[in-house]
């Protein structure tokens, strides 16, 4: 929201002003260097210009403002990004299968409702995994972590380094239950240097 505003604003004031040819040009490069499209990736600039941009084209600017009091970046996203939007914007996920990357979906009828809660998903305090204190166990005052799973695994290397310090800064075992391929586990962490895996069940 924050760049798609600035960007908007950007684009609606230098051409209101009676600029030369030159600097009018100047301004042009500049501002489409900013939204320009980045190819496999999301430019929040562009995106964000394009919403705020069409929310003004369909329902004036007192749309916009209202928006932009009410909304943060996934609402904004969830309530805004239309299906005609993610056609407009070419956007796709794409996911990992075995060693390759294949399409996983395109902006049809069903599959930019995907698209866009994949985005809304990842964005803002969505992109971070929510990690809770479970409980600390009386007999060695172990810490035991729990990964509100949402159907996204945690990446290995970062949550193995992250458990070592926390265990450097607890001073007592850490245990983390999570899920990893569909698999209920738990990750240990009960020296400083030692991580070790269970399987607790399987769905």
């Amino acid at each position: 929201m924050n760049e798609g505003w600035a960007s908007y604003w950007h684009y609606k004031t230098l051409n209101r002003l009676d600029l030369s040819p030159s600097l009018h040009i100047e301004f042009i490069k500049r501002h489409n260097d900013i939204i320009t499209p980045i190819m496999g990736g999301i430019n929040p600039y562009y995106m964000g210009f394009k919403i705020f941009e069409n929310l003004d084209k369909m329902y004036g600017q007192n749309k916009i403002f209202e928006v932009r009091a009410l909304e943060r970046d996934a609402s904004f996203i969830r309530r805004y990004l239309t299906k005609e939007l993610c056609y407009e914007l070419n956007l796709f996920e794409y996911a990992k299968r075995r060693s390759d990357y294949v399409i996983k979906e395109i902006p049809d009828e069903k599959g930019w409702i995907e698209i866009r809660n994949t985005i809304c998903n990842n964005c803002g305090m969505g992109s971070i995994p929510n990690i809770v204190v479970d409980d600390i166990l009386k007999k060695d005052n172990t810490l035991v972590l729990k990964h509100i799973y949402d159907g996204r695994e945690l990446n290995s290397n970062y949550m193995e380094a992250t458990l070592k310090c926390i265990y450097e800064l607890w001073g007592y075992p850490v245990k983390l239950n999570t899920k990893i391929s569909k698999e209920d586990i738990e990750v240990c962490c009960s020296e400083p240097t030692t991580i070790t895996y269970k399987t607790l069940r399987c769905d």
